[in-house]
Order: C-alpha cells, then sequence, then structure tokens
C-alpha cells in the first residue's frame, strides 16, 4: 500500500510551488532517478515525459500519456530493442520526431552535448505549447 501524502492549503498559498520545490530537491538528491510525469502546461495542454529506457517502462509510460490525452510526449529510447519497438508501435501511424544524442569520448562533450540536446527539445515543446 503506497503512502500518500496530501498537501492541504487554501487557494494562493504556494501548494503547486511547494510540491514543485520537492520535486527538485529529490532530483538534487537522487540524480540517477528516472523521470516518469505528465506536466500540465497551460489549459488543455499536457506534457508527457519519460527518461527511463528500461524493458517494460516505455511501454507502460506511453500507455500513460496516451490515457492522459498528452499533447507532447518526448521519451528516451535506445539506439534499437524493445523502448524504439514500443515508440514505433504504439505510434504507427503518427509521426515520431527521432533525436539522436551522440555518444561522446568525454564527460565535457557529454554534457555539451546534453546542454544542446535540453535546448533543442525545449524550443521544440515550446512551439507546440504556445
Amino acid at each position: 500500500m503506497p503512502r500518500i501524502f496530501a498537501l492541504k492549503g487554501p487557494q494562493g498559498s504556494g501548494k503547486s510551488k511547494t510540491l514543485k520545490g520537492v520535486c527538485e530537491k529529490l532530483l538534487d538528491a537522487f540524480p540517477r532517478a528516472n523521470i516518469c510525469a505528465v506536466l500540465n502546461i497551460k489549459k488543455g495542454t499536457t506534457i508527457g515525459i519519460e527518461s527511463n529506457n528500461h524493458v517494460g517502462q516505455t511501454e507502460r509510460s506511453l500507455k500513460l500519456f496516451l490515457n492522459e490525452r498528452c499533447d507532447v510526449i518526448v521519451c528516451a529510447t535506445s539506439t534499437r530493442g524493445i523502448s524504439v519497438k514500443a515508440v514505433k508501435s504504439t505510434f504507427a501511424k503518427r509521426k515520431i520526431t527521432w533525436l539522436d544524442l551522440p555518444k561522446s569520448a568525454s564527460e565535457s562533450a557529454k554534457k555539451k552535448a546534453r546542454r544542446a540536446m535540453v535546448d533543442k527539445i525545449f524550443k521544440k515543446v515550446n512551439t507546440i505549447v504556445k
């Protein structure tokens, strides 16, 4: 049975900002944590994001995102295998934009590539959300 923590407070008291802060602290404390989230950006606009590409997780998250009617889905996949097949089969009749993160030799090159990809994905998502 899961533990549930329900933050109560009147409108405008900062519940959302508080829980966003908890999420940030958890990600800082557990940098290897994977993300599976549905973000409600604007009225009627939702984004599904999954950082884990392990067996079964991608499929579960894609089903969740479809059930939540996400307008945008961003997920991690390997270069081939089950997670790629899950995306292809789930979205067989939709356009998939594949983004390639290169394998870099040095840690600084990896960080630079990640920062560039973060910006690229953010820009692509932001054009849809606006």
